[in-house]
């Protein structure tokens, strides 16, 4: 995936996307909008894609993916984005270290848009009612 890939997940048990509450497609809502506020501050993401796959997971979820038409650097590495303007490449694994994967989770943490830092120890995105936005360990090389 791309640097600052999330994975939005539904709290609520819904398998398919029938099975959603209308609270929470109204939630969805607002943590769409955090998501892209944060994400555009602190990448300047080109595009963003989102992906409603469930292939694995029986859980509804968003793959969201920044896209960049040129490359990022964060924490002195350098991420390139090598399918774009096409769809993303969703098996591209950028080798990371855990340390560094931290440090992003820790960033997009530190600057969760003003009034939006609802977040516990296992969210990097917002989190209330049924949605929450965990971060996505995509670009980490042995996950998936």
């Amino acid at each position: 995936m791309t640097l600052g890939s999330l994975v939005l997940t539904c709290k609520d048990p819904a398998p398919t996307m029938a099975c959603l509450t209308l609270e929470a497609f109204q939630e969805l809502k607002q943590v769409i909008d955090e998501t892209e506020a944060t994400l555009a501050g602190l990448f300047a993401y080109d595009q963003l894609n989102y992906l409603v796959l469930m292939m694995v997971d029986p859980q509804v979820h968003f793959h969201v993916i920044p896209r960049y038409g040129s490359q990022r650097t964060f924490g002195g590495m350098a991420f390139q984005d090598p399918s774009w303007p096409k769809p993303p490449d969703t098996l591209l694994i950028h080798e990371t270290s855990d340390d560094l994967l931290e440090q992003l989770r820790d960033h997009v943490r530190r600057h969760w848009k003003p009034g939006m830092n609802r977040m516990d120890g296992n969210v990097a995105g917002a989190e209330a009612g049924t949605v929450k936005a965990t971060f996505a360990p995509a670009s980490h090389a042995g996950r998936p």
